[in-house]
Parts: C-alpha cells; sequence; structure tokens
C-alpha cells in the first residue's frame, strides 16, 4: 500500500472519530464525564490498539502469512477498536428492553 493512501486513511478514521465525539459531547471538557486519570487510560489504550495495528502491518509486510491469519489479526484489532469507542460513547451499555411500569 502507498503510504499517502495510509496517511489518508488514518486521517478519515481519525476525522470520523473526532466527528462522532463532537457529537456526543458538543461543548467539550464541560460535557465530559470522565476525569483525568480515566482520560488518560482511555488514550493509552486507543494507543496500544494503534501500536498493535501497526506492528501487525509492518510484520504483515516482513512475513508471510496464510491470508486467513491475517485477516483474523485484522478483525481481531477492528473488533478490540470498536468495543473500546463503544465504551467510551455508551459507557452503561445499550438497553435492547423496556422497562415495565
Amino acid at each position: 500500500m502507498d503510504i499517502m493512501l495510509i496517511l489518508l486513511v488514518a486521517g478519515l478514521i481519525a476525522f470520523a472519530a473526532l466527528a462522532a465525539f463532537s457529537l456526543k459531547y458538543p461543548r467539550g471538557v464541560f460535557d465530559w464525564p470522565h476525569n483525568r486519570k480515566t482520560t488518560a487510560y482511555i488514550v493509552v489504550v486507543a494507543s496500544v490498539f494503534l501500536v498493535l495495528f501497526a506492528l501487525l502491518w509492518y510484520f504483515s509486510n516482513i512475513f508471510e502469512w496464510p491470508p486467513w491469519a491475517e485477516l483474523l489479526a485484522y478483525l481481531g484489532l477492528v473488533v478490540g477498536a470498536v468495543l473500546i469507542i463503544l465504551g467510551i460513547v455508551v459507557p452503561k451499555g445499550i438497553k435492547l428492553s423496556k422497562k415495565n411500569g
């Protein structure tokens, strides 16, 4: 993959994430429900997933993996990142049924 395409995709993902956060927390810090320690933890966990994704991409260019193993590894990282984003955006979970009464 060309480096410009990778940077473009990373920029689009970052833009989409920032757009989602700006819709959820329109006034920024004033609406953000987490303290500094929790915010730092969220940033560190997201950075770890980013580093794992970069290392997986780097090693997939060096070593010849079977296509299914590479696909499963990328899918696992994407699922983990989506779960972290859902944990940030919807911290109390999604309620699928109505309460009676």
